[in-house]
Protein backbone atom coordinates (compact mmCIF):
# COMPACT_ATOMS: atom_id res chain seq x y z
CA UNK A 1 0.00 0.00 0.00
CA UNK A 2 1.04 3.71 -0.81
CA UNK A 3 1.23 6.72 1.23
CA UNK A 4 -1.09 9.31 -0.06
CA UNK A 5 1.59 12.49 0.76
CA UNK A 6 0.34 16.30 0.69
CA UNK A 7 2.78 18.52 -0.35
CA UNK A 8 0.97 21.38 1.58
CA UNK A 9 4.52 23.39 2.09
CA UNK A 10 4.65 26.93 1.04
CA UNK A 11 6.66 30.06 0.30
CA UNK A 12 6.56 32.29 3.35
CA UNK A 13 8.06 35.74 2.30
CA UNK A 14 8.95 38.35 4.67
CA UNK A 15 7.13 41.35 3.29
CA UNK A 16 9.14 45.08 3.71
CA UNK A 17 6.83 47.17 5.58
CA UNK A 18 5.20 44.34 6.83
CA UNK A 19 3.52 45.01 10.58
CA UNK A 20 4.38 42.44 13.18
CA UNK A 21 3.28 43.24 16.88
CA UNK A 22 3.33 40.84 19.76
CA UNK A 23 0.96 40.45 22.44
CA UNK A 24 -2.99 39.72 22.69
CA UNK A 25 -5.79 42.02 23.87
CA UNK A 26 -6.09 42.49 27.42
CA UNK A 27 -9.48 40.34 27.40
CA UNK A 28 -9.45 36.73 27.50
CA UNK A 29 -12.83 34.42 26.84
CA UNK A 30 -13.01 31.33 28.39
CA UNK A 31 -15.38 27.94 28.34
CA UNK A 32 -15.66 25.20 30.39
CA UNK A 33 -15.03 22.51 27.88
CA UNK A 34 -18.24 20.22 28.84
CA UNK A 35 -20.25 24.13 27.47
CA UNK A 36 -19.11 23.05 24.01
CA UNK A 37 -21.71 21.16 22.53
CA UNK A 38 -19.72 20.81 18.93
CA UNK A 39 -16.73 22.19 17.57
CA UNK A 40 -15.91 23.31 14.02
CA UNK A 41 -13.90 21.33 11.78
CA UNK A 42 -9.99 21.50 11.54
CA UNK A 43 -7.93 19.68 9.39
CA UNK A 44 -4.91 17.40 10.68
CA UNK A 45 -1.44 18.16 9.31
CA UNK A 46 -1.42 14.68 8.06
CA UNK A 47 -4.63 14.89 6.45
CA UNK A 48 -5.50 18.07 4.63
CA UNK A 49 -5.48 19.16 0.92
CA UNK A 50 -4.78 22.84 2.21
CA UNK A 51 -2.49 24.58 4.32
CA UNK A 52 -5.21 27.35 5.60
CA UNK A 53 -7.73 24.21 6.82
CA UNK A 54 -4.54 23.66 8.65
CA UNK A 55 -4.04 26.67 10.89
CA UNK A 56 -7.84 27.76 11.27
CA UNK A 57 -11.38 26.13 12.25
CA UNK A 58 -13.72 26.50 9.50
CA UNK A 59 -17.17 27.43 11.57
CA UNK A 60 -18.30 28.39 14.56
CA UNK A 61 -18.46 26.23 17.95
CA UNK A 62 -21.84 25.18 19.59
CA UNK A 63 -22.32 26.18 23.12
CA UNK A 64 -25.00 24.66 25.22
CA UNK A 65 -28.00 26.19 25.37
CA UNK A 66 -27.62 29.54 27.32
CA UNK A 67 -23.72 28.95 27.54
CA UNK A 68 -21.28 32.31 26.74
CA UNK A 69 -18.45 33.27 26.64
CA UNK A 70 -17.49 34.64 29.80
CA UNK A 71 -14.23 36.74 29.86
CA UNK A 72 -10.85 37.53 32.01
CA UNK A 73 -9.42 41.29 31.97
CA UNK A 74 -6.02 40.52 32.43
CA UNK A 75 -2.61 42.65 32.52
CA UNK A 76 -1.62 42.63 28.74
CA UNK A 77 2.11 43.17 29.06
CA UNK A 78 2.35 40.34 31.62
CA UNK A 79 0.56 37.64 29.91
CA UNK A 80 2.43 35.94 26.70
CA UNK A 81 1.22 32.74 24.88
CA UNK A 82 3.74 30.31 23.51
CA UNK A 83 4.31 27.23 21.71
CA UNK A 84 6.21 24.49 21.35
CA UNK A 85 6.73 20.48 19.91
CA UNK A 86 7.04 17.82 22.11
CA UNK A 87 6.87 13.38 22.07
CA UNK A 88 8.94 11.72 20.05
CA UNK A 89 9.29 11.52 16.31
CA UNK A 90 6.09 10.21 14.03
CA UNK A 91 3.80 10.93 17.66
CA UNK A 92 5.30 14.59 18.03
CA UNK A 93 2.17 17.45 19.02
CA UNK A 94 2.02 21.22 20.06
CA UNK A 95 1.81 22.02 23.64
CA UNK A 96 0.15 25.56 23.20
CA UNK A 97 0.59 27.42 26.57
CA UNK A 98 -0.28 30.74 28.62
CA UNK A 99 1.01 32.75 31.51
CA UNK A 100 -1.76 34.84 32.11
CA UNK A 101 -1.76 37.53 34.79
CA UNK A 102 -4.48 38.84 36.74
CA UNK A 103 -4.28 41.62 39.03
CA UNK A 104 -5.55 40.92 42.39
CA UNK A 105 -6.86 37.88 44.38
CA UNK A 106 -11.09 39.30 44.82
CA UNK A 107 -13.18 36.36 45.78
CA UNK A 108 -14.37 36.50 42.16
CA UNK A 109 -10.75 35.23 41.09
CA UNK A 110 -10.52 33.49 43.80
CA UNK A 111 -13.77 31.27 42.78
CA UNK A 112 -12.58 30.81 39.26
CA UNK A 113 -9.36 29.33 40.64
CA UNK A 114 -10.83 26.72 42.58
CA UNK A 115 -13.22 25.99 39.68
CA UNK A 116 -10.86 25.89 37.06
CA UNK A 117 -8.15 24.33 38.69
CA UNK A 118 -10.04 21.03 38.12
CA UNK A 119 -11.90 21.64 35.39
CA UNK A 120 -11.14 21.35 31.65
CA UNK A 121 -11.50 24.98 29.99
CA UNK A 122 -11.19 26.50 26.18
CA UNK A 123 -9.79 29.60 26.12
CA UNK A 124 -10.27 32.41 23.22
CA UNK A 125 -6.92 35.17 23.37
CA UNK A 126 -7.33 38.02 20.36
CA UNK A 127 -3.92 38.41 18.54
CA UNK A 128 -2.69 41.99 17.77
CA UNK A 129 -3.44 41.42 14.72
CA UNK A 130 -7.26 41.49 15.37
CA UNK A 131 -7.72 37.78 14.95
CA UNK A 132 -8.50 35.01 18.06
CA UNK A 133 -6.26 31.79 18.36
CA UNK A 134 -7.73 28.98 20.64
CA UNK A 135 -5.99 27.05 23.72
CA UNK A 136 -7.52 23.54 23.99
CA UNK A 137 -8.50 21.44 21.77
CA UNK A 138 -11.17 18.81 21.38
CA UNK A 139 -9.86 15.53 20.66
CA UNK A 140 -7.14 16.52 24.05
CA UNK A 141 -10.30 17.63 26.05
CA UNK A 142 -9.43 21.28 26.50
CA UNK A 143 -7.01 23.27 28.58
CA UNK A 144 -5.75 22.65 31.71
CA UNK A 145 -5.64 25.94 34.08
CA UNK A 146 -2.84 25.68 37.26
CA UNK A 147 -3.33 28.80 39.06
CA UNK A 148 -1.03 30.49 41.79
CA UNK A 149 -1.38 34.05 43.24
CA UNK A 150 0.89 35.94 45.75
CA UNK A 151 -1.11 39.20 47.94
CA UNK A 152 2.71 40.70 48.53
CA UNK A 153 4.22 42.11 51.22
CA UNK A 154 6.28 45.35 50.92
CA UNK A 155 4.59 48.61 49.47
CA UNK A 156 5.92 47.43 46.32
CA UNK A 157 5.35 44.13 46.23
CA UNK A 158 3.46 42.30 42.70
CA UNK A 159 -0.40 41.34 44.31
CA UNK A 160 -1.64 39.33 41.08
CA UNK A 161 -3.22 35.91 40.05
CA UNK A 162 -1.21 33.97 37.31
CA UNK A 163 -3.09 31.39 35.23
CA UNK A 164 -0.62 28.79 34.06
CA UNK A 165 -2.62 27.04 30.82
CA UNK A 166 -1.38 24.06 28.85
CA UNK A 167 -3.28 22.90 25.95
CA UNK A 168 -1.48 19.78 23.89
CA UNK A 169 -3.23 20.24 20.00
CA UNK A 170 -2.46 19.37 16.63
CA UNK A 171 -1.79 22.82 15.55
CA UNK A 172 0.45 25.79 17.32
CA UNK A 173 -2.45 28.45 18.75
CA UNK A 174 -4.69 27.49 15.67
CA UNK A 175 -6.99 30.82 14.77
CA UNK A 176 -10.69 30.84 14.87
CA UNK A 177 -12.64 33.60 13.05
CA UNK A 178 -15.76 32.10 13.59
CA UNK A 179 -18.70 33.96 15.91
CA UNK A 180 -17.71 34.28 19.25
CA UNK A 181 -20.96 34.51 21.35
CA UNK A 182 -20.46 36.64 24.68
CA UNK A 183 -22.40 38.13 27.15
CA UNK A 184 -22.73 41.46 25.80
CA UNK A 185 -23.20 39.75 22.01
CA UNK A 186 -21.90 38.52 19.47
CA UNK A 187 -18.14 39.32 18.29
CA UNK A 188 -16.19 38.56 15.10
CA UNK A 189 -13.31 35.74 15.90
CA UNK A 190 -11.50 37.35 12.95
CA UNK A 191 -11.75 40.53 13.63
CA UNK A 192 -12.52 41.18 17.20
CA UNK A 193 -16.00 43.65 15.97
CA UNK A 194 -19.26 43.09 16.96
CA UNK A 195 -21.16 41.07 14.78
CA UNK A 196 -24.96 41.95 13.77
CA UNK A 197 -28.00 40.63 16.04
CA UNK A 198 -29.97 38.29 13.43
CA UNK A 199 -33.06 38.78 15.74
CA UNK A 200 -32.72 42.45 15.21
Amino acid sequence: MECNQNDLFESIPACDGEINLPGIAPRLYFMPFSQIVAWPPIERPDGSTSADKIAAYQGNFTLAADAKWRYLDIVQEKSPLTFESQGEEGSKSIINKGEIKVQGTKAAILAFCAMANNTRMVYLAQRADGKFCVLGCRFYRGAKTTPSGALGASPTDEHATTLAIEATDFVPLPLYPGEIETEDGKISGATGEPLPDEEA
